[in-house]
């Protein structure tokens, strides 16, 4: 599926199922998706088409043993779709390696997300992503973006070398170390940035394997306002924790600051965590 406007196009009920074809340089997006479809893509390439890899409207799409590698747009953007993605890699895309919006939700495993201009992932507009045992690395902006009430399940992951925070998440959202106490771990190194930078109505779950936030160039962990967390013993491996809460003159005496949304950490063990914890946090 080459030279065409649209490599290929599914509406309205429609099903597809591909093995083993190359969808590249087409004047549009490569495969679209959209009308309650469903698209099953295996073995195959989507490159260097002139929009996005895949765009799913409103439809279910499966993708295994794939490469979706430079295109102009995004790898995969969806909006009230379903994407299931395995064994592949989404790579070199001169926007999102994957973008989810509008109650949508992605299951990412066994899967590679590197080298796309901004965000590897970004998940947002009350969606919900789940990624397991899959690396993202060396995107041009986070790692991971999730915001605008959406949830994140993360577990067995390696994050790491993106140019901005490893994962960032704020506006009402849910980041959760989920999984069980036996699953990997999940690693979030030698980002540019943060490791973990979260503000504004957010809460963390370390509920699953081991969170090693290790040689960040910023924080390794930053709290924001309006955020809340809480740490089973030997869930977390950090150096350091930071908080930061808002700060606002008082209406009533201009000589007093109003401090209010200080970050909220609670420890099961708080002697057992071996970092630096700010000033700022409201530990208990």
């Amino acid at each position: 599926f080459t030279n065409n406007k649209v490599g290929l196009r599914a509406w309205n009920l429609s099903s597809l199922d591909l093995d083993n074809v190359t969808v590249t340089k087409n004047s549009d997006d490569g495969l679209e998706i959209g009308g309650n479809s469903f698209l099953n893509l295996k073995n195959s390439t989507v490159s260097e088409n002139n929009d996005k890899g895949i765009g799913g409207y409103n439809s279910m799409i499966r993708i295994d043993n794939s490469k979706l590698t430079s295109n102009k747009d995004d790898g995969i953007q969806a909006s009230d779709s379903s994407i299931e993605v395995r064994n592949s890699s989404i790579s070199s895309n001169q926007d999102e390696g994957i973008d989810i919006s509008r109650n949508s939700s992605l299951e990412l495993r066994d899967s590679a997300i590197s080298e796309n201009i901004e965000n590897g992932i970004d998940i947002r507009r009350n969606s919900y992503a789940r990624v397991d045992n899959s690396t993202i690395k060396d995107n041009s902006e986070n790692g991971i973006s999730l915001s605008r009430n959406s949830y994140l399940d993360l577990s067995g992951s390696v994050i790491s070398s993106n140019k901005k925070d490893g994962v960032n998440i704020h506006n009402n959202s849910i980041l959760d170390f989920g999984g069980d106490i036996n699953e990997p771990s999940t690693t979030i190194e030698l980002n540019g940035e943060d490791g973990v930078d979260a503000s504004n109505q957010v809460i963390i779950e370390f509920d699953g394997g081991p969170v090693n936030i290790q040689n960040n160039t910023g924080k390794q962990i930053q709290f924001g306002a309006n955020t809340e967390t809480y740490i089973p013993n030997s869930s977390l491996n950090t150096t350091s924790i930071d908080c930061w809460y808002r700060s606002s003159q008082d209406p009533n005496d201009s000589s007093k600051t109003l401090n209010s949304g200080y970050p909220i950490i609670g420890f099961e063990n708080k002697s057992g965590f071996s970092g630096t914890i700010s000033s700022n946090c409201r530990v208990y």
